[in-house]
C-alpha cells in the first residue's frame, strides 16, 4: 500500500469535516495515525499507512481538555483491538429550574 504525504492526508480530511485540518493535528505513534478533529472534540484513529477510503478505526472523545498528543501518549490503551481511552470521560446532567 502507497503511503500517501501529510499533504494529502490533511487536505482529504479538511474537506471530509468541513474544517482545516494542519500538520499538528496529526499524530503518528506505533501502526496508527491521530488525527484531531478540534470542531468536534474528538480524535479519529486510523490504521497506517490510511486506506484509500479514509476509514478510521475508531474515534476518541477529548472532553478533558487536554492536548491531544499528551491524551494519545497517556490515556489510550494500546491493548486493544480498536483503541480506547483508559477511562472515559462520564457526563453529568444538572436538573433544569422550571421557576
Amino acid at each position: 500500500m502507497k503511503t500517501k504525504s501529510y499533504d494529502v492526508i490533511t487536505k482529504a480530511l479538511s474537506d471530509i469535516h468541513g474544517t482545516k485540518i494542519n500538520k499538528d493535528d496529526l499524530y503518528k505513534k506505533n501502526n496508527y495515525l491521530f488525527v484531531n478533529i478540534k470542531k468536534y472534540n474528538t480524535i479519529e484513529v486510523f490504521n497506517y499507512p490510511i486506506n484509500e477510503y479514509f476509514e478510521p478505526l475508531n474515534h476518541l472523545s477529548n472532553w478533558y481538555n487536554k492536548d491531544f498528543k499528551y491524551l494519545v501518549n497517556n490515556d489510550v490503551d494500546f491493548n486493544h483491538q480498536y483503541l480506547k481511552l483508559k477511562k472515559e470521560p462520564t457526563i453529568k446532567y444538572a436538573a433544569k429550574n422550571n421557576a
